[in-house]
């Protein structure tokens, strides 16, 4: 894959190739620089973007910076591709409303109450719990994710609904605090748990809430093995972590099961818990 990122409003993408040459895409000039070390710079025109793509196959991504910037990158990772059908999937729908039923039962919402739902995605879950805030922050890395999100909101919905774009488990947070911080389904994606607990725990008012749906404990199936997400969760084990960055009265409860196919053909059950707790 190629990155993608802007500079001063210009949307740049930016190869390596196996020889080291870079290759940027301007859009408003419609060209390739490439540029390889100890060598001059030459410039390839191309007549549109997909032309572009055609002729730099098999480029594998690199990310840096672009004469002496330090750049905030934005790679097309696999949640924008999936950004445009992610609703038209039964099972999100089916869980989302379990989660925000189970929400609903166990979290004594107060009114006007701000939140974030973290990893929001097109916002499912907070569309269907929105009723029940004066204000919500959807926050994501995934850009296409969020363009879909707003491509639901009504107009009333504008007043309501805020995005904002952001890697939180990279990068430092500077905005408000919230009442209440839910996600569903993300925490798995996150490598450092402890860190991200801790940005929460900062993030919330005191007195505000931590909601978080997401696996048991499972056997790597789930993602087909991959190495790069967790395996789900222990109750005891995430407790823990709770515990030790200030959180108390933690809750932990099955909301839903998820039914899916394995490479084996084998449809199988994976259990979602709802997770609660107080700053």
């Amino acid at each position: 894959m190629a990155q993608i990122f802007s500079l001063a409003g210009c949307q740049i993408l930016r190869t390596k190739s196996q020889n080291h040459a870079y290759y940027y895409w301007r859009t408003f000039l419609n060209s390739i620089s490439i540029n390889i070390p100890g060598k001059n710079r030459h410039r390839v025109y191309f007549r549109d973007l997909s032309e572009f793509i055609k002729g730099t196959e098999g480029i594998s991504s690199y990310s840096t910076g672009l004469n002496g910037h330090n750049l905030i990158t934005s790679k097309m990772n696999e949640f924008d591709q999936k950004a445009q059908d992610w609703d038209k999937n039964k099972m999100h729908l089916e869980r989302t409303v379990a989660i925000a039923d189970q929400m609903q039962k166990l979290i004594p919402f107060k009114p006007n109450m701000k939140a974030m739902e973290f990893g929001a995605g097109t916002g499912l879950l907070s569309f269907y719990l929105k009723d029940r805030f004066s204000e919500i922050t959807l926050m994501d890395s995934s850009r296409e994710m969020l363009k879909m999100a707003e491509q639901k909101m009504e107009t009333d919905d504008h007043l309501k609904f805020k995005t904002r774009f952001i890697n939180l488990e990279k990068e430092d947070y500077f905005g408000i605090t919230y009442d209440i911080i839910y996600s569903q389904m993300v925490l798995h994606h996150i490598k450092d748990i402890n860190a991200i607990i801790q940005k929460f725990y900062h993030i919330l008012n005191p007195d505000g809430i931590l909601a978080i749906a997401d696996l048991y404990k499972e056997d790597g199936s789930f993602h087909d093995g991959d190495m790069n997400v967790h395996r789900g969760f222990d109750p005891e084990e995430l407790t823990a972590i709770l515990h030790q960055q200030g959180f108390h009265e933690i809750n932990i409860a099955p909301c839903f099961v998820i039914r899916k196919e394995i490479p084996t053909a084998e449809i199988k059950e994976y259990p979602v818990f709802l997770l609660t707790a107080n700053w």
